[in-house]
């Protein structure tokens, strides 16, 4: 039987391949977006064991806080550390679609403290200390900065920024790794020195004691500053990355309707080439059947050829996918550093495969199996 299938299978060379490889470039697309979705819960999943929480705006993120709020928000019981922010954007200048980078300009004393999921060169924020340009980049963003633009640590490289009207230059000097992989950590109050000392803030992270005490933390801020010409808002880390996600539209649900668009084009494919043969073989089915093939065998046999073509092409598609997005290779430009095939990723897309093979094949094979002997013989020329 397993010979017979894999013959079956490859009568029409040309027509399996191309049916193998429309198969294959879907999953492939298919295994893509749901890399997406999977990277962005993954972010959350690990935002959401944090002991971090932000403090920006009511309004938008788009509005900035006083840096006079940087001490009251330190004196809110169970706060052990806080952080003022300011996110610069980050594009080379004049090469602003080459590369992504969260370039961010922060309070440097709280940073190892704030950040103990980071692994810090050795010394590199101590020179941060004696150099007001000094910048940390993350060893990844490094890599491609360097394969792309030449960058080295000890260079100067000139950035700009969609959001504020000048330009920084910025001292490279160290790496660090860390869950943000496109990350640029620079001083903010160099930033304030370029802007013209605002006095100003985008968002501020502070460190909560324990995971018990977040809520009430989050209120106390809030309550603190409620009424005030700048109210806040404060938010867990994963709020806060699920509000900063939104910002980009519902990309979630798009990736999904995409994904099952994808699926019904696998589907017709499929389901156009065993109908395909399904016609060419009518009168072989009714010789099988006098040959003392049963209805069952027949449609077993035409289903199993459809499973092998839809499970070939999810070998090549999923296959390449797992090769192309391994962990640690692949963080689509920085912008997902979580960005992977995962074990549930996989199985999903070689699921898609095996039902897409079944509801193709069903029709036809069915159809096979029901014909009389007399109707197929009919058929022979």
């Amino acid at each position: 039987m397993l010979r017979l299938i894999w013959k079956n299978a490859w009568r029409s060379r040309r027509r399996t391949v191309l049916t193998i490889l429309s198969v294959a470039v879907s999953l492939f697309l298919l295994s893509t977006m749901l890399c997406y979705l999977s990277s962005g819960e993954q972010q959350l999943e690990s935002a959401g064991a944090s002991l971090r929480v932000v403090t920006r705006h009511q309004t938008s993120l788009t509005f900035f806080l006083p840096e006079a709020y940087t001490a009251k928000i330190a004196a809110v019981p169970h706060v052990t550390v806080v952080q003022g922010c300011v996110w610069w954007g980050g594009q080379i200048k004049g090469k602003e679609m080459s590369l992504f980078m969260s370039t961010i300009a922060a309070d440097l004393e709280p940073t190892e403290k704030m950040w103990d999921d980071y692994r810090f060169e050795p010394g590199v924020l101590d020179k941060m200390r004696g150099e007001l340009r000094g910048a940390v980049i993350a060893r990844r963003a490094l890599e491609r900065a360097r394969e792309q633009e030449g960058w080295e640590i000890g260079k100067t490289v000139t950035m700009t920024s969609p959001i504020f009207k000048h330009d920084i230059e910025l001292l490279l000097l160290g790496t660090c790794e860390g869950p943000d992989e496109s990350i640029v950590l620079f001083r903010r109050d160099y930033l304030e020195k370029v802007r013209g000392n605002p006095g100003q803030i985008g968002y501020f992270w502070a460190r909560v004691d324990k995971a018990e005490n977040i809520p009430g933390v989050c209120r106390d801020v809030d309550a603190m500053f409620a009424n005030s010409e700048s109210e806040t808002k404060t938010e867990t880390e994963k709020a806060f990355m699920q509000s900063f996600m939104s910002m980009m539209g519902n990309i979630e649900d798009l990736v999904r309707n995409i994904g099952l668009a994808v699926v019904a084009m696998i589907l017709m494919v499929a389901a156009n080439t065993m109908a395909m043969v399904a016609r060419e073989r009518t009168t072989e089915h009714a010789v099988m059947r006098c040959l003392g093939f049963t209805r069952g065998r027949i449609a077993v046999l035409f289903i199993s050829e459809s499973v092998l073509i839809s499970l070939l092409g999810a070998a090549v598609g999923v296959g390449g996918a797992v090769l192309l997005y391994r962990p640690g290779k692949f963080d689509a430009g920085g912008m997902a550093p979580f960005f992977h095939m995962t074990p549930s990723t996989t199985a999903t897309g070689l699921l898609v495969a095996l039902g897409v093979g079944l509801v193709a094949g069903a029709a036809p094979a069915i159809a096979a199996a029901r014909r009389s002997v007399v109707d197929g013989l009919r058929r022979v020329d």
